[in-house]
């Protein structure tokens, strides 16, 4: 079935606009250089004993939106676009200026390859969009924000798969306290059981409730070309005994980067960066992860095999394994920079220094509390000195004086740790040094992180050490 618009405009006083009740899919052509306007009753009232009729736009069967034309949906009273199967959009702009319940409702998929499609809905746990099970998107432009308390931008119960396109995910309302199951509910970008695969577009994601996620789901993939911003504003929800911490990124099961590029930044209380209730590992991609909680949490291990990643905690650690056994923390490759608040909090939190692996890669850390004293597992060398931690560029030279890597520490402290775990030639003498001056002429960076070979000036010497090459662990206690 084709129905065109060319240009109408249409509200019902008594329900639906249009309510499909044909068995066969729906096409609707958006004419070109066209812009229609559909909006429902505030109330629906003298419907069809029988017939469903939930939105403003609804079918029994698909709907497929085409064309190049305009279709604005205003819902006073159901769902804006609704249909008891699938929902595609291939081309065409669609806008939903409101919708009491959800913006967009299909039972069982959501597909765009192409268009733009904007919604905006306020309704209490409403969805901006609602894909029943399995949430597809390849390519176009999507803009969603969901103002309910609790309410989600992107909701599935299956998966989600993001090949391409721009996305843009608001998220304003509150948390609210769930009586029946004793428990807090919250206010999230994207939302599912089901896993959550990026691997390409643009995303950008802004939860800014009380207790807001930008990702909730089973389990996270990022990689490809894949560009994943996620910020939350919003501070810890509490009633009674009963909390929901904001978190940029939570999966209940593992979380995998395998490229791309993924910047978190979470403002609130307790605040924390990408969680996962089982394992964290990264192979490639750029992270960049600044929060006020933890920047990385894993209830199992958190392996580094490539990549660069760079985190900073502002209140507590930067990367935090619950797992309490050998391998807890493990560094094979890439370049790691992590800072801790100081105090009781750790660069690398594995209860034990015996649980991290040193195995390659570029590690540096700077944090406030030595954990037990035991060797972890060194390939390298690694070096843990207990000292005051001078904020600005602190540098690595080699015997004859020059740079081999710089880091930019963001803050000071009295007392604090530097641990650093690098390839160095074993017998050769290096030399810490604070610069008073951006290192100049490097040969490579990581953002305003670290930077590689160059030259320094200004320089104040902290402390010398040698490089062990193999499996030597070097303590070396001073306050300066």
């Amino acid at each position: 079935m084709l129905i065109s618009l060319n240009g109408v405009r249409l509200a019902s006083t008594r329900g639906p606009v249009l309510n499909i009740q044909s068995g066969k899919d729906v096409s609707i052509l958006l004419s070109d250089g066209t812009e229609s306007y559909f909006q429902d009753a505030s109330e629906y009232s003298n419907l069809v004993e029988g017939e469903d009729s939930k939105g403003c736009i609804f079918s029994e069967k698909k709907l497929i939106f085409s064309g190049s034309g305009k279709l604005s949906v205003s819902a006073r009273c159901k769902h804006a676009i609704c249909a008891d199967d699938a929902i595609l959009v291939q081309d065409g702009t669609i806008a939903v200026t409101k919708a009491v319940e959800d913006g967009i409702h299909a039972k069982d998929f959501y597909c765009q390859e192409g268009g733009s499609v904007t919604v905006s809905c306020s309704g209490f746990k409403c969805d901006a969009i609602d894909a029943g099970t399995n949430l597809i998107i390849g390519g176009g432009t999507l803009k969603v924000t969901s103002s309910g308390v609790a309410g989600r931008g992107l909701k599935c119960d299956g998966g989600v798969i993001v090949r391409g396109g721009d996305l843009n995910l608001l998220t304003t309302g509150s948390a609210y306290y769930e009586a029946s199951e004793n428990d807090t509910k919250s206010a999230t970008c994207i939302k599912t059981d089901g896993d959550v695969r990026l691997v390409g577009g643009t995303i950008v994601c802004k939860s800014t409730g009380v207790g807001g996620k930008c990702i909730n789901c089973g389990s996270f993939y990022l990689g490809g070309s894949c560009r994943l911003n996620a910020r939350t504003e919003g501070g810890l929800y509490t009633y009674n005994s009963q909390m929901s911490r904001p978190k940029a990124i939570k999966a209940l099961d593992r979380a995998t980067i395998d490229g791309g590029e993924l910047e978190i930044a979470t403002l609130g209380e307790q605040g924390e960066g990408l969680e996962s209730k089982a394992w964290v590992v990264i192979n490639d991609g750029t992270l960049e992860i600044d929060t006020k909680d933890d920047g990385i949490n894993a209830e199992e291990s958190v392996t580094f095999n490539g990549g660069r990643t760079y985190i900073r905690s502002v209140s507590h650690d930067g990367i935090d394994s619950n797992f309490e056994r050998p391998n807890s923390i493990v560094f094979n490759d890439g370049i790691v920079v992590s800072h801790s608040a100081f105090g009781r909090e750790e660069a690398f939190d594995a209860a034990n220094h015996a649980y991290l692996s040193f195995n390659g890669g570029m590690v540096f850390g700077t944090g406030g509390l030595e954990q037990a004293v035991a060797d972890p597992i060194c390939s390298q060398s690694t070096l843990l000195v207990s000292t005051a931690i001078a904020s600005g560029w602190n540098c690595i030279l080699d015997e004859s004086g020059s740079m081999l890597v710089g880091f930019n520490v963001p803050m000071w402290s009295s007392i604090g740790y530097y641990l650093v775990s690098m390839p160095m030639a074993p017998g050769k003498k290096y030399s810490f040094v604070r610069a008073d001056y951006p290192p100049v002429g490097t040969v490579s960076s990581f953002g305003d992180h670290c930077v590689f070979g160059g030259t320094v000036s200004g320089i104040l010497p902290l402390f010398d050490f040698e490089g062990s090459g193999g499996y030597q662990y070097l303590i070396r206690h001073s306050r300066y």
